[in-house]
């Protein structure tokens, strides 16, 4: 952005730096729309357009994927394996005919610590809760 670009331009360069870290990862940022009950995909350099179509106006939620449920409840969604897990049973056949098996949120906060969207992590393997907390523990 100091560079003059958009910010839809600097998070999508940005999630492009992201997906080049492991070949089984797809990020995607995805912001509130302004009702503050739905998400709007923003920024993703790997999803499949069709099912980014499917996200529009994706409801938050209790049981709403991981992102839904991760901007309703504010705070991280750890999915290890979308096919069995109770969060995505009314949109696993949405994502899996991808590939796509496991899927984590966390979610955006402005400074007052209003959701502001998610950034989603999608994987291509089912991953073991044990593995991606690793990626979160602090030295």
């Amino acid at each position: 952005m100091a560079r003059g670009e958009t910010l839809k331009n600097t998070l999508s360069e940005l999630s492009e730096q992201i997906d080049r870290l492991s070949p089984n990862l797809t990020s995607t940022i995805i912001i509130m729309e302004n009702d503050g009950r739905h998400l709007q995909p923003f920024v993703s350099s790997g999803l499949p357009q069709e099912y980014i179509r499917d996200l529009e106006r994706l409801p938050i939620g209790a049981k709403a994927t991981s992102c839904g449920t991760a901007a309703y409840l504010g705070r991280r969604v750890i999915v290890s394996n979308i096919a069995t897990d109770p969060l995505w049973a009314d949109y696993k056949h949405l994502i899996l005919p991808y590939g796509f098996q496991a899927c984590w949120s966390e979610p955006i906060k402005s400074n007052t610590g209003q959701v502001l969207g998610t950034f989603d992590l999608y994987f291509t393997e089912a991953r073991p809760l044990m593995s991606i907390a690793i990626i979160f523990t602090k030295p």
